[in-house]
């Protein structure tokens, strides 16, 4: 399949869950909070600006087989592309076993390593740093900014 036959399924699909996402918020979160932002505000506006670039890729898509067709004799990536969506699902299994155990930020920086490795980073310093710089960067933005706990890990209980 051509990349414009990618895009076309892959704007459409996404574009649909979007639309499904957007619609059910308002049965899945409380919205009686008082004041200009409520608990949907933010999934609502990032499924709106996801909703808008899978639109975008949508359009492309359709330009794009319109063009070049849907198939341009490719090479079948099939196999290959299942070796890393099996590796990054296994991993994220991984992922969800060790933060009980882990914590928050020994998990994520371990996982974020495993799949920066995996997606061809082979500057070792580079993922030092996401590993050590990240992780808590996003627990603080979710503590203090979203005031969201994230887990603490029994092995340091």
């Amino acid at each position: 399949m051509s990349e414009g036959g990618r895009d076309f399924i892959s704007g459409g699909f996404l574009l649909v869950f979007c639309m499904v996402i957007y619609f059910s918020i308002p049965y899945q979160v409380d919205l009686e909070e008082t004041g200009t932002l409520t608990a949907a505000s933010l999934p609502a506006a990032l499924t709106i600006i996801i909703g808008a670039l899978s639109a975008y890729l949508l359009a492309r898509g359709i330009r794009s087989t319109r063009t070049a067709g849907w198939n341009t004799g490719e090479v079948d990536e099939k196999k290959g592309g299942f070796v890393y969506v099996a590796a990054v699902g296994l991993t994220l299994i991984l992922y969800v076993i060790l933060i009980p155990w882990l914590g928050y930020l020994l998990s994520t920086g371990l996982i974020l390593g495993i799949l920066s490795y995996l997606y061809g980073q082979r500057i070792y310093w580079q993922i030092l740093v996401l590993m050590v710089v990240s992780p808590p960067v996003i627990y603080y933005f979710f503590r203090y900014t979203m005031l969201v706990l994230l887990p603490q890990g029994s092995l340091f209980n």
